[in-house]
């Protein structure tokens, strides 16, 4: 025998032919039966009747025709009523410098948090039971994997949020005004895309509304957002229209980075005009004994403004451009805003949280904080990340 020769006299060499013809055993059948099924039917958890489902083991849930009657998606059976609402709040360390001088930082990269309240009016007896078995069996889906915990329910939001979206439901209220009538308001929290995305957060406003500006690009109206893809990051970004409505496309002078531009960066929404500003001056007392308090400013800084600031009954596309614009400032990047009058004053502030209520058809209403900023954007220079990745030969 010759070291390191390898006779194989049953194997089979290069372009050797042969015919095969063979059964699978039992078992082996049975694995792949059981790999199709368990591939092709996610067959387990809580199904609902769409329909009225006659009787017959061929439209059961698991079967082929069965998909037609049965469901484990919530908008097959339910749809959201006016009312709903969105809150966002963002997650921020706040350093204190002294002298009324502070620094809000955003924590991390996903620093922005959004919670649902979404409301199901009107609803029979017979479905308030199936929505509340819904929301209390939605723990029990599969997990997302090894690393993660279970998935959140996909859900279709209310304008103009994210169609297909990911929501974890977490709590819920059930009122009975009447007799086989039922409200039903649930609170979901939706996990935020991060901050450091070239384009703004993704996650929740419908981008199939906004653009990307091109020189050829026409049909503009007041309000609408485009994305100007820029090599210069500090240019890049959300545009809003604030022109005249035009057919077609815009002379380079009015485009987004031309001298003469009709977009605009900056907050140019008009606040409602009950409006209300509460300013409290940053002092400190010393209560002498058995005399008189004695008061003195806390710092060079010390009138700080916080507002409250309404925007009742805005269109859809507004709403739409101003949900975009506080989307894009992820909570934390600051931006100038002129005061109303008396006031008629720019400054610079950030929004760390903003409230929208979708209250009918084509009418919404947003509330936000704006907390003043020292005014040293010069010392800190605008707040970017240069986060979009390309390739050049």
């Amino acid at each position: 025998m010759q070291i390191g020769r390898n006779e194989n006299p049953n194997g089979k060499k290069y372009y050797d032919m042969f015919a095969f013809s063979g059964v699978l055993t039992n078992s082996e059948i049975e694995n792949y039966e059981k790999y199709l099924f368990e591939s092709y039917f996610d067959n387990e958890g809580l199904y609902f009747a769409k329909q009225e489902v006659p009787a017959g083991e061929v439209r059961a849930p698991i079967t082929y025709t069965g998909a037609a009657y049965w469901t484990k998606d919530i908008d097959d059976l339910f749809n959201l009523t006016y009312g709903s609402s969105a809150s966002f709040s963002s997650k921020l360390n706040t350093i204190d410098f002294g002298d009324g001088y502070k620094s809000a930082l955003s924590r991390n990269v996903n620093s922005l948090n959004v919670s649902f309240d979404l409301k199901y009016e009107g609803l029979s007896d017979k479905e308030a039971k199936a929505l509340i078995t819904f929301f209390e069996n939605s723990p029990e889906a599969p997990n997302k994997s090894v690393y993660e915990s279970y998935e959140g329910v996909d859900i279709n939001l209310f304008q103009p949020y994210k169609q297909d979206a990911e929501v974890y439901f977490l709590d819920i209220s059930h009122e009975t005004p009447y007799n086989d009538i039922n409200n039903i308001s649930i609170k979901a929290e939706s996990l935020y895309d991060s901050s450091l995305d070239y384009k703004g957060m993704l996650i929740k406003l419908d981008e199939q509304n906004i653009r990307t500006y091109t020189d050829d690009l026409s049909n503009f109206e007041y309000n609408d957002v485009v994305y100007v893809d820029n090599i210069s990051y500090s240019k890049r970004g959300y545009y809003f229209y604030t022109g005249e409505r035009t057919s077609s496309s815009l002379p380079e002078a009015n485009a987004p980075l031309g001298d003469n531009s009709s977009f605009t960066k900056e907050f140019y929404f008009k606040v409602d005009i009950d409006y209300s500003i509460s300013s409290n001056l940053r002092v400190s007392s010393s209560d002498i004994e058995n005399s008189t308090n004695q008061y003195k400013k806390d710092g060079i800084n010390y009138n700080k403004l916080e507002l409250d600031l309404a925007f009742s009954n805005r269109s859809n596309k507004e709403a739409l451009a101003m949900l975009k614009f506080f989307d894009d400032r992820a909570g934390f990047k600051f931006f100038r805003y002129t005061l109303p009058q008396p006031y008629n004053k720019e400054m610079l502030f950030y929004c760390p949280e903003w409230q929208h209520t979708y209250n009918f058809f084509n009418n919404n209403n947003i509330s936000a904080k704006f907390v003043h900023l020292n005014d040293v954007e010069d010392f800190y220079g605008p707040t970017v990340f240069n986060t979009k990745i390309s390739f050049t030969s």
